[in-house]
């Protein structure tokens, strides 16, 4: 059964996916929907988001709800339909 899932990612990362804010796809796990969007959209999201060990990139936070990924399962944390995933860069000033 497919899931439908909100995405909030910076510009940066928004314009790879075609701006697409729900997507419908059919996983469990926040890799799964990784996959899903570098499947769908090409631009190498995969390669942008996780590194050679399927991790993500440490300049990254994804959030699942409220709830960052680091205090959840990680990559393979789960997902239902309906939440919101958001993809945080960290913000560097003076």
């Amino acid at each position: 059964m497919k899931k439908r899932i909100f995405l909030k990612f910076p510009p940066q990362f928004s314009k790879l996916i075609n701006n697409q804010s729900i997507v419908e796809f059919a996983g469990d796990n926040l890799l799964e929907l990784i996959n899903y969007l570098d499947c769908t959209y090409g631009n190498n999201i995969r390669e942008r988001l996780l590194n050679d060990e399927n991790r993500l990139r440490l300049y990254l936070n994804i959030f699942i709800g409220e709830n960052n990924i680091n205090s959840l399962e990680g990559i393979n944390s789960l997902i239902s339909d309906g939440d919101k995933i958001s993809l945080i860069l960290p913000r560097a000033g003076g």
